[in-house]
This record gives C-alpha cells, sequence and structure tokens, in this order.
C-alpha cells in the first residue's frame, strides 16, 4: 500500500499567497468600482440640479422686457398695449456680490393681466395678486445664493424666498452689451459692475455659470483640475464638481 503525502509547508504558503494576491487585488477593484460609481452618481445629481436652476432661468429671462404676443382675430399676431420696461434696472438689475463673490439678478417683465389662471408667473411659479392684476403690472424675479443655495424671490411675498437646488459654490453673471449697426454690430460681455451704463445700455444677452459641488470627501482623488466660472483653472480638492454655462438670448422688443 503506498503512502500519501500532503501538502508541504512551502505549497501551503505560496498557495496562501497567491490567494491573498488575488483577494486584495479583487478588494481593490471593488473599492475603485464604488468611488467611480459614486463620482458618477454625484456628476448626475449635480448636472440635473444644474439644468433644473438654468431651464428656471433662462425662462425668465427671455420675458425680460417684453410685450405679450396676442392674436388679433383675423390670424394675425399684433403686441398687446402693455409697457415696456426701460433698458436698466427696471428688468434687469445686478445687485452686488455677497460675501462669497456670488453674484445676485433681478429680472423683470410686464405681466400679461387677468385671473391668476392666465396671469404671468414668477419663479417660483406665483402670480401678482390681488387679482385679476392691471396689465403691465411688474412681475419679478431675484435669484442669489444663501448658504449654498441658490435661492428665488418672486413676485409673491407672502411665500418668502425658495431655495431652487442646494450644493451651489459659485454664481455667475455676464450681461452682453450690443453696440454698432449692421455689420458692424458687436456684442461684448460684461460682469454687472462693469456694465458701460445701466439705463442706456443695449443688454441683448446674459450668459449665467453654475458652479455645484459635493462635500468633500476622502476616497476622491485629489488628481487632475477643472475650470470655475471665472475661467480659472483650479486643482481638484476631492470633491465631485459641475460647471454649467448658458448664454441666454433676451427677445427682441420692436417698439411700436
Amino acid at each position: 500500500m503506498k503512502m500519501q503525502k500532503g501538502s508541504s509547508l512551502i505549497e501551503l504558503l505560496v498557495g496562501l499567497t497567491v490567494g491573498l494576491m488575488v483577494i486584495t487585488a479583487a478588494m481593490g477593484t471593488l473599492v475603485l468600482s464604488r468611488t467611480t460609481s459614486r463620482v458618477v452618481n454625484d456628476q448626475l445629481e449635480l448636472q440635473q440640479q444644474a439644468n433644473m436652476a438654468m431651464r428656471i432661468m433662462a425662462t425668465t429671462l427671455r420675458q425680460a422686457n417684453t410685450r405679450e404676443l396676442i392674436p388679433d382675430g383675423v390670424g394675425n399676431i399684433v403686441f398687446s398695449p402693455l409697457p415696456v420696461f426701460n433698458a436698466g434696472p427696471l428688468y434687469l438689475q445686478g445687485l452686488g456680490r455677497d460675501g462669497q463673490e456670488n453674484d445676485n439678478m433681478g429680472v423683470a417683465f410686464a405681466d400679461v393681466g387677468g385671473l391668476p389662471a392666465v396671469s404671468s408667473q414668477d419663479c417660483l411659479g406665483n402670480v401678482n395678486t390681488p387679482s385679476p392684476v392691471p396689465a403691465g403690472t411688474a412681475v419679478n424675479s431675484r435669484f442669489y445664493v444663501d448658504t449654498n443655495r441658490l435661492m428665488c424671490a418672486g413676485t409673491n411675498a407672502l411665500t418668502g424666498p425658495q431655495p431652487l437646488i442646494s450644493d451651489v459654490q459659485r454664481f455667475r453673471v455676464l450681461y452682453g452689451i450690443q453696440t454698432g449697426i449692421g455689420a458692424a454690430t458687436i456684442t461684448n460681455y460684461f460682469t454687472q459692475a462693469n456694465v458701460p451704463n445701466w439705463n442706456t445700455a443695449n443688454v441683448v444677452a446674459v450668459e449665467i455659470c453654475l458652479e455645484l459641488a459635493t462635500a468633500a470627501r476622502g476616497d476622491v482623488p485629489p488628481t487632475g483640475t477643472y475650470t470655475d466660472c471665472d475661467n480659472v483653472v483650479v486643482n481638484n480638492d476631492r470633491r465631485t464638481r459641475v460647471v454649467v454655462r448658458q448664454a441666454v438670448r433676451l427677445r427682441s422688443v420692436p417698439m411700436v
């Protein structure tokens, strides 16, 4: 009868070593996968927040200084007799920067008037009160940052300012001023502090930028850089960040 031999100590140690190497590699892959998944999910969440805020602000801006279009009953579109606010603080207003150097932006446009069912809404979906609202009443919206939340202060003061999104690190606003005529027309962008003259400036567009970021996390590698809303290249600081810009062309206002 032949004697059966078991594994030697060296073979056992080699097997344990190989097994530990495989487990270590698998754990590293799992940790990396979880970190990557968390970063991707954070980016998606921040992007969704930024897109929602941009949509609200763009919708409000596109109505700045406009007249309401109504049908005349025979298939034509005419301008209703609503007042057109003068250029400047009455329809676009920069209100300075806060302690974190975030911009404030005010927007106003003429209310179509009437009952709440047809009255124009501000950035919170509120309408002017009491009802019915006289046509031409200003619909006001103001956007600013408070403790990393993008706030909206609307027409109806009863509800007070409400947050639109959180995780906001920077909110920047640039105003496009048009100069020249015809082929010589040029649009230059200015910060609100550098707009040449609010009361006469021909503001035709507004560029808004939002920078959102999560809290710092130890498992997020600090490698790489990003370009912030001031076009400054900044080193990553273990936060997941999203920077979103949008230029909004204001509606034309025929002076009829």
